[in-house]
Parts: structure tokens; sequence; C-alpha cells
């Protein structure tokens, strides 16, 4: 509640409204729950926001609004391209995952872009030995030896709520 310096109403968190909510469905069904609350903002990204964010979010927002008010349902807003388009969220699970080259010219651009540390410098000497004595040597890619590649479909059960 309440209201801001500029007089606009304050909004509540949804999250935690949603997570007791989610909470008591379950817990009404007779279902076993654990949510883990964690605010996205601590997950989008390292670093603050800049004006291209900004923009970029307040595109895909408009669009969203737009597709709704033209009673598109199903679909969920993209950049492909350099244009902005109506993506039908079905079509997008039920393909396979695409693999970014962690060397290539994109994922560059993304560490750049977003100031994220190079994670592929990280791993660069052998590792200590291990209890057989032997040295360990580093993963040719530490993106590739922490990923797994995988859809959410193969998360999801029959039945799922």
């Amino acid at each position: 509640g309440g209201v801001d310096a500029g007089g606009s109403k304050v909004l509540s968190d949804v999250g935690p409204f949603l997570k007791d909510e989610i909470t008591k469905h379950f817990k009404a069904k007779g279902l076993p729950l654990s949510i883990k609350y964690i605010d996205p903002t601590y997950m989008i990204r390292s670093v603050p926001a800049n004006s291209f964010d900004s923009a970029y979010c307040s595109v895909l927002g408009q669009m969203a609004v737009h597709g709704a008010m033209a009673g598109y349902s199903g679909v969920t807003v993209g950049k492909v391209y350099e244009r902005y388009v109506y993506l039908p969220i079905h079509a997008i699970t039920m393909q396979k995952g695409k693999r970014v080259n962690p060397r290539g010219r994109w994922f560059s651009r993304l560490v750049d872009t977003t100031k994220q540390p190079d994670f592929r410098r990280i791993c660069t000497t052998s590792r200590p030995s291990t209890a057989d004595g032997k040295t360990e040597k580093p993963p040719n890619d530490v993106l590739e030896a922490l990923s797994t590649p995988g859809s959410i479909n193969q998360l999801l059960q029959p039945g799922d709520e």
C-alpha cells in the first residue's frame, strides 16, 4: 500500500502472494510442495539495468498487452532477427533446444553486453592431485562441464499442475 514520491500507488510484491496461494492450493489437495521464493531482481542479472534493458522490456510489455487485447493466448513475445513476434508457447517448448557456442561471436557479445564474468577463463590450470595421486585435468570449457542440455518437457510429468 501507500504512495511513492510521485504520488503513484505503490503496489504489493506479487511473488510472496503467489507463493502463499500456490502453497495453500497444494496443501488443500494434500500434495507435498516446497517453494523457495527468490526475489527475481537478484536472479535476472548481476548488474543494474541500463537504458537498453528498459527500452527492450518496455517493448516486450507493450507487445504482450497488444497481443492480449487482440485475443491471443498461449503465446509469448520475443525478438527474432530484429523483429518482435508472437511465438506459440507450445511450439517453443516442443522445439529441440538450441546450443550456444561458448567460443562464438554471439556468446562473446552476450558476455560483453551484460557485463557478466567470462566463465570460460576460470579453469585454466590443472587441479590438485586426487586421492590416488593422479593430477586431474581441467575441462576444456567450464561452461560445457557445468551445463547439461535439457528441455522443460523433461522436467514435467503427466498430471503436473
